[in-house]
């Protein structure tokens, strides 16, 4: 029953249906949730929020651009799960990436990913039209999603991106004398940020700099034609997802020390589900027909056909980070909270108290971080009993 109340919150945070006529259920449970911690801390707002987290290109494929300007390489292993059921997702990353501005001055940077996304979702039994038990089966979802995404600077920093993703679902049979069924499908994501350097370096008193920043984003999610199962097919997820950032930093500089003081960073975003009905079952439908750019992008509203989200991440030192968010659906508020601790302010104040050649290359190209973040959902009335979903992940980030 546990797993039943988990899977109910689970649609509930993540799925918005879009429908002029019967809303309809989407396939692919996995392509639906967020895989970065960080942006699930921050109401999912990840559209146009592109963190240091190798999974952040599925909230928007044009982020590993934006990402590979100051790293290398990524790499996260996340994991999520559903409590107190314990319905396991788990996630691993990677990004590449080159800066060739830094090395042969041309104002372009190009990156690649992929990542390996798994649930687990247990035992199920199977019934007929009467009740009648037809079988017991184990039942699995996993994706494998490949990107590429390029960057360049002219005044303002433009990103393009673009993910192929294979999925497949699977119920294995615990009786043998069941079948074996399996799903497929093919997917694509594709989207486009840019970047807005409203100040840089700004003086404000001795060896204390202000940045302003701000980024636009939309991406189009889950674009499939279907996903086919032995005697139906279900339609994926797709989603449209627009949204904005803005951010404000406090750096210190002097000599050859910098050390960034404090960040705040906004972000909101509408993600506006294309999946309906209509005369020959399901059908997808065109982005921007149902959202508003006030009422959810500015007012952050949700309805039955758009999901929004928003939130902050207040940052300290380079070393400690808050997050907290919310999520909207047309009758849930689902608040989110979380916190990243990261080695990148620890290594640069190790580096100015020993001049070593150790720290030096440790600061100047290796950081590590931790984020823990948790999602409070109801799933009764009086919203007196909740499902706690849980997301956490390590991130390492080399810089050559």
């Amino acid at each position: 029953m546990l797993k039943i109340f988990a899977l109910i919150a689970i649609v509930l945070l993540n799925i918005s249906v879009l429908s002029a006529q019967q809303p309809v259920g989407t396939g692919a449970l996995i392509l639906s949730r967020g895989a970065s911690p960080i942006i699930m801390g921050v109401g999912g707002a990840g559209v146009a929020f592109p963190v240091s987290d190798a999974t952040s290109f599925s909230n928007n494929p044009a982020h590993l651009g934006s990402l590979m300007r100051e790293d290398n390489l990524l790499f996260t292993y996340s994991t999520n799960t559903m409590n107190p059921s314990e319905i396991p997702f788990k996630n691993i990353a990677l990004n590449i990436g080159y800066n060739l501005d830094e090395h042969i001055n041309f104002p372009l940077t190009i990156g690649m990913a992929l990542m390996f996304q798994d649930a687990d979702y247990g035992e199920f039994t199977k019934t007929d039209d009467n009740g009648n038990i037809i079988g017991k089966y184990f039942a699995t979802e996993s994706s494998r999603s490949f990107a590429i995404s390029a960057s360049a600077e002219y005044y303002a920093h433009f990103s393009l991106g673009l993910t192929y993703k294979i999925f497949n679902s699977e119920l294995e049979p615990l009786n043998f004398n069941q079948s074996y069924e399996s799903g497929t499908g093919h997917a694509i994501d594709f989207g486009a940020s840019v970047s807005l350097p409203i100040l840089k370096k700004a003086k404000l008193l001795d060896h204390i700099f202000v940045d302003i920043g701000a980024n636009l984003a939309w991406a189009m999610l889950n674009v499939g034609s279907e996903i086919d199962y032995l005697y139906y097919s279900e339609p994926f997820p797709k989603t449209s997802s627009t949204g904005y950032s803005m951010s404000v930093g406090l750096n210190y500089e002097k000599d050859d020390f910098e050390l960034e003081l404090m960040k705040i960073n906004w972000s909101a975003a509408a993600m506006e589900s294309l999946t309906y009905y209509d005369s020959t079952g399901f059908a997808y439908d065109y982005p921007f027909n149902e959202i508003s750019f006030v009422d959810n992008l500015i007012f952050m509203n949700a309805n039955s056909y758009v999901r929004t989200g928003f939130g902050w991440n207040i940052s300290l030192l380079e070393t400690f980070t808050i997050l907290k968010g919310w999520s909207y659906t047309s009758n849930t508020m689902l608040p989110s909270d979380g916190v990243v601790i990261s080695s990148r302010g620890i290594t640069k104040y190790l580096k100015s108290q020993h001049n070593s050649k150790i720290w030096n290359v440790i600061d100047k190209n290796l950081s590590i971080s931790y984020c823990l973040t948790k999602i409070t959902i109801p799933f009764s009335e009086n919203n007196d009993k909740w499902v706690y979903d849980t997301f956490q992940s390590i991130n390492i980030a080399l810089r050559l």
